[in-house]
C-alpha cells in the first residue's frame, strides 16, 4: 500500500524513466563505441561463418568438385573434370559407376553443407544475443540510476522489490519500446 499520493508520484516517476529510455536509448545506440562493438562482433562471427564455408569449400575440393550458389542461394555441387567444371553433355556420358562414385561424393558434401547450416545459423544466434546483450548493458547504463532514485523516494522493502521486479521486466522487453 502506497500513502495517498504516492502511487500519482510513482507512476509520473515511472513514466519519466520511460520517457528518458525512449529519447536517451536511440542515441546511445547510434554513438561509436556501440558501433563500433557492434562492428567487432560482426566481424568476429563473419569470420567464424567464413572459415565454415571455407572448409565446405576445401571438402569439396577434395572430392573434385566446386561448390557455385545459385541467385535463390541454393548451393550446387559441380563435379570437376580436368580441374574444370563439368558441362551438362560430359555428365550425360558418365558410366553407372562414375554417376553412383558422383552421387556420393554429391551426397557426402551434401551432408556437411547441411551440417555447416546449422553451424552458421547458430553463429547468428549467438551473434543476435550478444547485440541484445549490449543493447540491454547500454538501457541499463540509462535507467538504473532512474530506478535507483525511485526506490529512495518510496522506501519500504515491498516497493522496492517491485520496482526491481519492474526495472528487469523493462530490461527484458526492450523491443516493446
Amino acid at each position: 500500500q502506497l500513502a495517498s499520493g504516492h502511487g500519482v508520484r510513482l507512476r509520473a516517476d515511472l513514466e519519466e524513466i520511460l520517457d528518458r529510455l525512449r529519447q536517451d536509448l536511440p542515441a546511445a545506440l547510434k554513438a561509436k563505441d556501440f558501433g563500433a562493438e557492434r562492428e567487432r562482433l560482426g566481424a568476429h562471427y563473419g569470420q567464424q561463418s567464413e572459415a565454415l564455408f571455407n572448409e565446405l569449400a576445401e571438402r569439396a575440393r577434395q572430392l573434385e568438385m566446386v561448390i557455385r550458389q545459385l541467385p535463390n542461394g541454393v548451393l550446387m555441387f559441380v563435379p570437376l573434370k580436368d580441374g574444370k567444371p563439368m558441362e551438362p553433355k560430359d555428365l550425360e556420358e558418365l558410366g553407372d559407376q562414375e554417376r553412383a562414385d558422383l552421387e556420393r561424393r554429391q551426397e557426402s558434401l551434401g551432408e556437411l553443407a547441411a551440417a555447416i547450416l546449422a553451424k552458421q545459423q547458430e553463429l547468428s544466434h549467438h551473434l543476435r544475443a550478444e547485440i541484445h546483450a549490449m543493447v540491454r548493458a547500454f538501457a541499463a547504463r540509462i535507467i538504473l540510476p532512474l530506478f535507483e532514485q525511485v526506490k529512495s523516494n518510496f522506501p519500504g522493502a515491498p516497493l522496492a522489490a517491485w520496482v526491481d521486479r519492474a526495472r528487469d521486466h523493462l530490461l527484458d522487453n526492450l523491443e516493446r519500446l
